[in-house]
């Protein structure tokens, strides 16, 4: 908690909390907020991981993200949006991603409603190289004729058991102010990316 004084004066709050209700589902919740006077920015997310406690072939999450805010103007920004995020390996070499997410309400500014789905695959070449691929696609509801696809192919080289360094080209993007996806650019792209090994309660015990 942060409480200011002086000009612009308020209070600012973060709260989090996070663990394991079973061996194989975990909880999160965490809460942003700003207040001064007649202003407010606020943001709640909560959701579900589910992860099977002896093995690592497939991981669940669903997750909810509520925001709103008033800064730029006194008419409330508002937009909460749900996603399932789902990860399978078909092999030790092969992964499969996939993510739905969807905007649950309006607002002033962008009353329609977005879905967005994606799927990647990685395939594993030796030990350190692998290739992979990533197509989405958008739809805008209810307004007609917004349908839009992303597509992406890229090479990556792993550094160490846990970091991974990949390039790549994005041949088609779109950005979306609700759900966004990265990259919406076209054009070439480099990434690095990590991943915790022991997380919310669970992961490889030795």
């Amino acid at each position: 908690m942060q409480v200011r004084s002086g000009f612009d004066s308020g209070s600012t709050f973060q709260l989090g909390a996070t663990g394991p209700i079973s061996p194989a589902v975990s909880l999160f919740g965490s809460y942003t907020g700003s207040y001064t006077e007649d202003v407010v920015d606020e943001e709640g997310r909560g959701g579900l991981a589910y992860r099977p406690s002896r093995n690592d072939r497939y991981v669940t999450l669903l997750s909810v993200d509520a925001y709103r805010t008033n800064l730029t103007n006194y008419d409330a920004y508002v937009t909460n949006v749900a996603q399932l995020q789902e990860l399978y390996r078909s092999s030790t070499r092969t992964e499969w991603a996939g993510s739905l997410a969807y905007k649950l309400t309006g607002d002033a500014f962008f009353a329609p409603h977005t879905s967005i789905l994606g799927l990647r695959g990685d395939q594993r070449i030796g030990s350190r190289f692998d290739i992979a691929s990533e197509a989405h696609w958008s739809r805008i509801a209810p307004i007609g004729a917004t349908s839009a696809t992303g597509f992406a192919a890229e090479a990556g080289y792993r550094l160490g058991s846990t970091l991974r360094l990949a390039g790549g080209y994005n041949f088609a993007g779109f950005a979306d102010p609700e759900t966004a996806v990265s990259p919406t650019h076209r054009g070439l792209y480099i990434t690095l990316s990590t991943y915790i090994d022991r997380i919310l309660g669970w992961g490889k015990g030795q």
